[in-house]
């Protein structure tokens, strides 16, 4: 009896010393940092060669050890047995970049369409994706520029169309950011045409770059061919804008079938500075006849609908454009922040600071996943880092602390059984509805300028 008294306050005081512990622990290794766990997961392995979960719980322990050659082995046989597993996706990815094997590791990430948005993994695997796809961006654009005399007779997409960003040609300042903002919103609303293939900005952008088109963003008549023979695109679409003092806005936006060589006529539309998503609306329809493309009604409802009627919003918008272009990331979210602080419904606006978040706090070669969920502060920080259920729906609510007293249960023979996470899954913004089509008011003074020299 006196012995199983120690026993008990043997335990009680372990338990102790462990609950002090724990919040010191690092919680990117998700737990997984002491040798009895790694002997454990070996067992387990060696009992069953397709326990999943002690495949991948061994390949992240792995990673975070940097033995990347081992957490790869362990988690391409966990990703076999379970590839919808999210956490395995994201290790598994990371593991392939530290081996500098990026366009595996971009195939892998690209699954994270497949993840349920109650996965807190979506937003992690999406960031690097985004990451790496703009990596992959670079290298693809210069090496095209260093093959360009081969490109020359490689055969366009007819149905590609590359939009670059609008150059401002006369105005404030102030406005500068317009000329991105509306860009993608050509971009946006031509999408909605199934036949056409939208070339990424991320590759337009990278491709500016390498021309050192980026600062000056002039595109000429024979540029504009150039850039079309460089991204495979059939189709360009380049123009100018200006913004008077009286608040008048011009648009002059050309069309480039870069197939027939032809130089195209300036497609020129003017009004009030409030009623320029309307212009952008009127120049995208242009460009739709120009091709004999017929509409649906839903296709042309849908390119219809305005995602903010507030300038002020949408210039601040622009300029997170502009800032996630140029990899600040930090800063493009307070802008995207900014935007939706204003125009609340601009649900755009919001999905897109989140994105830049992520992407600022997943950036580097060996993300900071403690940085990352910090930068989510809605999220459950243990669930984060908690290992997912054997579906990969979602994360268990296994914390650090639960699986240190897992452990210890498995010393003493006795159970532990976590219980299942109950919080409610994440609902993913989506916009609808069709805008009439009047006079929009004039908003307060655009957002200040960040120096961007």
């Amino acid at each position: 009896m006196k012995k199983t008294k120690q026993v008990r306050w043997l335990l009680i005081g372990m338990l102790c010393w462990m609950m002090a512990g724990c919040g010191a622990m690092n919680v990117q290794q998700g737990g997984l940092n002491s040798q009895y766990d790694i002997s454990q997961l070996q067992s387990r392995i060696k009992r069953n060669p397709k326990d999943f979960q002690a495949l991948r719980d061994l390949g992240v322990a792995s990673y975070e050890r940097n033995q990347f050659k081992q957490a790869r082995k362990f988690l391409i046989r966990a990703f076999k047995l379970n590839p919808s597993d999210p956490q395995t996706m994201l290790y598994l990815g990371l593991s392939l970049e530290a081996e500098k094997l990026p366009k595996l590791a971009h195939r892998i990430y690209r699954r994270y369409r497949n993840v349920p948005a109650n996965s807190e993994y979506r937003a992690m695997i999406q960031a690097r994706y985004d990451l790496l796809s703009r990596d992959m961006a670079k290298l693809d654009m210069k090496a095209a520029l260093a093959n360009e005399s081969q490109l020359a007779t490689k055969q366009l997409m007819p149905n590609a169309v590359a939009v670059f960003p609008l150059n401002q040609v006369d105005g404030s300042d102030e406005y500068k950011p317009l000329g991105t903002g509306i860009s993608e919103m050509i971009i946006t609303d031509l999408s909605q045409v199934p036949d056409l293939r939208l070339v990424e900005r991320i590759r337009l952008n990278a491709l500016m770059e390498e021309m050192s088109l980026a600062q000056t963003g002039m595109i000429d008549v024979d540029t504009a061919p150039r850039l079309g023979h460089l991204v495979s695109a059939g189709r360009v679409v380049n123009g100018n804008y200006s913004v008077s003092g009286s608040n008048h806005v011009e648009l002059d936006v050309s069309f480039w079938d870069v197939m027939k060589g032809q130089q195209p006529a300036v497609n020129s539309k003017t009004d009030v500075l409030q009623n320029i998503f309307l212009l952008e609306k009127d120049i995208v329809f242009n460009i739709i006849d120009d091709m004999g493309v017929e509409l649906t009604p839903e296709q042309r409802a849908k390119i219809q609908y305005i995602p903010t009627k507030n300038l002020h919003a949408f210039i601040a918008y622009s300029m997170g454009l502009e800032l996630e272009d140029s990899g600040q990331f930090e800063a493009a979210a307070q802008y995207f922040e900014k935007a939706a602080k204003i125009d609340p419904q601009f649900k755009k606006a919001s999905a897109r600071a989140q994105s830049s978040r992520s992407m600022a706090a997943m950036q580097g070669p060996r993300p900071n996943l403690a940085r990352f969920a910090q930068s989510r502060g809605g999220y459950n920080r243990a669930n984060v880092f908690a290992p997912t259920g054997v579906d990969g729906i979602g994360p268990v609510s296994l914390n650090l602390m639960q699986q240190r007293l897992q452990n210890l249960s498995l010393n003493i023979g006795s159970n532990f059984i976590p219980g299942q996470d109950t919080r409610k899954s994440a609902e993913e913004a989506e916009t609808s509805g069709v805008p009439v089509y009047n006079a929009l008011p004039l908003p307060p003074a655009p957002p200040s300028i960040p120096n961007r020299d």
